[in-house]
């Protein structure tokens, strides 16, 4: 996969009980899928809707919204399927046909927010500049080509272990989201089963919203800034548009002295020592001998692991190095071992068996 930040990755395919036990055992207990199908990474088939409150807002404030939310969906003819996001907000997943690019479910999510926040003003925003923002924002950047949600009955990472759990809508007004966790939400699941699970029942059409840009064109609105790294206009320029030199102004110079040697300094390869030095710099300090007796360091290859990582695994380390089985490990560091290579050697501070 490719994505217009420059990325790229290998994404992998859940589709079977095998294929979850192998990305839980890697440790991924948040999943956070891509809303497109394998056969089609081009054209989502889900539009998300991503309520995130502000520092000030409560979450009574996201279960209101997404009440408003449900009315507007309705009014343009959709089906939306809430679920709790398992941190602060609420989720709504709406199934669409694959028609789309992600630059127009993109804009459409958009569409969609400012009707809202059009609606209950003092409640919603779509403002992407934090500063500008109140009450709660609905995010339509979560519908771009390189981001992704926590799907449902994902176990999020907080204290009391909350798990991003599906909702039927009548359930929304009076939610609250330490009701989910990883103790409560298996005997839900086993009492009501999965309420978002006719979501595949239907897929929409984007027209509704499509026609809801031309409104808004039409009103002077047009598109939003696209990504957190999109930087913020200054006073009296658009955002849109770059900022213009002054006619007549001089090109922009570099020293000749600096830029002299920043080339010099790009022809220069690193030297193997200065490497080797910069490599110590960055591992971290051995522990006390009082809190890690007999502590060793052993780069350890993880294709060479035996078992699964528990609190006592049997490890196999990389060739030429000492073998510590059920070593308790307690810390562990990554290092680049050539820049110029993806290879990565992991060492860990282990302690061995007395």
């Amino acid at each position: 996969m490719t994505f217009p930040s420059g990325r790229s990755a290998d994404l992998c395919v859940i589709d079977d009980v095998a294929d979850l036990a192998w990305v839980i055992n890697l440790g991924c207990l948040d999943l956070n899928p891509w809303h497109v199908r394998a056969d089609d990474v081009d054209h989502p088939d889900e539009w998300r809707i991503d309520l995130d409150p502000t520092p000030e807002a409560t979450f009574h404030d996201v279960r209101t919204l997404a009440m408003h939310c449900k009315d507007v969906l309705e009014e343009l003819g959709y089906t939306g399927y809430p679920k709790t996001s398992g941190s602060r907000g609420i989720h709504i997943n709406i199934r669409i046909e694959p028609k789309w690019t992600f630059t127009e479910v993109r804009r459409c999510a958009l569409a969609f927010g400012r009707e809202v926040e059009r609606r209950v003003p003092s409640l919603a925003t779509t403002a992407w500049w934090k500063e500008e923002r109140h009450g709660v924002f609905i995010d339509y950047n979560q519908n771009a080509r390189d981001r992704t949600v926590a799907s449902a009955y994902s176990v999020r990472p907080t204290p009391n272990a909350q798990v991003s759990c599906p909702l039927e809508w009548d359930e929304v007004p009076r939610v609250e989201l330490a009701d989910f966790t990883i103790e409560t939400v298996p005997k839900r699941y086993a009492e009501i089963g999965d309420p978002g699970a006719n979501i595949d029942a239907r897929a929409h059409s984007l027209e509704p919203l499509l026609q809801l840009i031309e409104k808004h064109e039409a009103e002077g609105l047009g598109d939003a800034p696209t990504r957190p790294t999109t930087p913020r206009p200054k006073a009296n320029q658009c955002a849109s548009s770059p900022a213009k030199p002054a006619p007549n102004a001089p090109a922009p110079t570099v020293p000749r002295a600096a830029a002299t040697a920043a080339q010099e300094k790009a022809k220069r390869p690193e030297a193997p020592a200065t490497r080797a030095r910069n490599r110590e710099r960055k591992r971290p300090a051995p522990l006390p001998s009082s809190e890690a007796p007999r502590a060793v360091r052993h780069p350890v290859d993880f294709r060479a692991w035996s078992s699964p990582c528990t609190s006592s695994p049997s490890v196999r380390t990389a060739p030429g190095s000492t073998a510590i089985p059920e070593a308790r490990l307690i810390a562990s560091t990554a290092t680049s071992e050539n820049p110029a290579s993806s290879e990565t050697t992991v060492y860990f501070d282990a302690v061995a068996p007395s």
